[in-house]
């Protein structure tokens, strides 16, 4: 007996299983990391490509926290003498609106002598 080497539409299915995983998987990753999730979903469907895909996904940076991060360091920058403005951090680490920030000199007069 030979074995049948016929090409049937069957023998795809376990491929298209696969990349509807990796598909699901980008979709989740490009979503949490902040990027278009529609693209990254499609080229995920391709076989052998969406292994790249997913690599890629995995190491890339979250652009939200980039974001963020960004307009922290704006505030910063406007504030000018580099003390985090009281309406984004109080001193307890939460949001206070309309607080006025510490000054400098109260920071050291109850810890002793300051630095020299």
């Amino acid at each position: 007996m030979e074995p049948t080497t016929s090409f049937t539409p069957a023998s795809l299915w376990p491929i298209f299983a696969t990349s509807i995983g990796f598909a699901l998987v980008a979709f989740c990753l490009a979503k949490n990391k902040g990027r278009r999730t529609l693209p990254w979903t499609l080229v995920a469907l391709v076989p052998l490509i969406n292994m790249f895909c997913l690599a890629f996904l995995v190491g890339a940076s979250n652009l939200r926290l980039e974001r963020k991060l960004d307009k922290l360091l704006q505030a910063l920058t406007e504030c000018g003498n580099g003390v985090m403005p009281a309406a984004l951090v109080s001193s307890t680490g939460t949001s206070t609106p309309g607080a006025s920030p510490p000054s400098p000199s109260a920071q050291w007069s109850d810890a002793g002598p300051g630095p020299d």
